[in-house]
């Protein structure tokens, strides 16, 4: 009997009709697992993500006036260099004028944004319980005449993209470091990544509402607008809207440096943290997550790494 019904992986993620559904194919698919986790990205069609988020629900929670900015939540982001250009202040009301204005001038970047909306929180929620991790959704919203949405870079937790809304072009690239900690993320904060710095491309594609899971953490992503010609697209939002779902492992400190850190404070010893970045610098054992229970598709990544590039169309 062949597993599964002798559906490939695409296959099922294409027939699945919940996000449960979803979520427990990213961690039970042994060939998931064992294909792409941390060795080589994933490009599959899920009927489900598209339009499951777009910029009209974040207008209308504007419009009524239940828009709050929390802390670092609420950014607008210079397509170009990825430093935020306009942060609100915690607590400040994103009215519907102050929302327009970002969407036309930057990249709206939504973080955390499931405790906010809904429809989000059910993503989270399914994918916390299939991978027994803390799950977060980051919202990247470009308006289309913009010519980049992000610009290379990396990032320092596992990922799967969602392109709910619009089209973007996608490059995956090898990793620029394996597993990178926090100190050792590129392309942001005004740092610029060019493409011969990045690693070899493993896969390039301008779908809509695709989603792209990464075997590792997603690096060099960069975007870019325009519009095609095709009828697709020309009745498409003027939007791309991608939502990027992070397994927060190193992000929450279940990596090896952490617990290396958590026996010495046990002892009385308290490195500075310019001796734990040199040690995770030099010992790629450190940034690598722990083995934690149930959790099979995290504690078997490899050093294979991957990066994400996209043009928003």
């Amino acid at each position: 009997v062949l597993p599964y019904g002798g559906a490939s992986l695409a296959m099922r993620l294409q027939v699945a009709q919940t996000w449960p559904e979803v979520m427990d194919i990213f961690a039970k698919d042994e060939r998931f697992r064992e294909q792409h986790w941390g060795k080589a990205p994933f490009l599959a069609r899920i009927p489900l993500a598209a339009g499951c988020f777009s910029v009209d629900d974040v207008r209308a929670a504007a419009g009524a006036g239940e828009l709050l900015a929390g802390q670092n939540d609420f950014l607008l982001k210079n397509p170009d260099s990825f430093v935020t250009v306009k942060m609100f202040s915690r607590g400040s009301s994103i009215t519907a004028a102050l929302l327009e204005d970002g969407l036309a001038n930057g990249t709206m970047v939504l973080n955390s944004a499931s405790s906010r909306w809904v429809q989000l929180f059910d993503i989270v929620r399914a994918g916390a319980r299939a991978v027994q991790l803390p799950v977060n959704i980051n919202v990247y919203i470009t308006h289309s005449p913009l010519e980049r949405s992000v610009p290379l870079h990396t990032d320092r937790q596992d990922t799967i993209i969602l392109q709910c809304e619009g089209r973007k072009h996608w490059q995956v690239h090898g990793a620029l470091v394996v597993l990178p900690a926090e100190h050792q993320e590129r392309g942001k904060s005004g740092d610029l990544v060019t493409e011969t710095e990045a690693g070899p491309r493993l896969l390039e594609v301008a779908r809509e509402r695709a989603v792209r899971a990464s075997g590792l953490r997603a690096q060099n992503a960069e975007a870019t607008c325009g519009r095609d010609a095709d009828a697709w697209l020309q009745a498409a939002s003027d939007f791309s809207t991608s939502l990027t779902i992070g397994l927060e492992t190193e992000s929450m400190g279940f990596t090896y440096d952490k617990l290396l850190l958590c026996a010495l404070f046990l002892h009385g010893e308290g490195p500075s943290v310019e001796e734990v970045r040199e040690l995770t610098s030099v010992h790629e054992m450190l940034r690598r997550p722990l083995p934690l229970p149930g959790v099979g598709l995290v504690g078997g990544r490899s050093a294979a790494g991957s990066t994400g590039t996209g043009q928003a169309q």
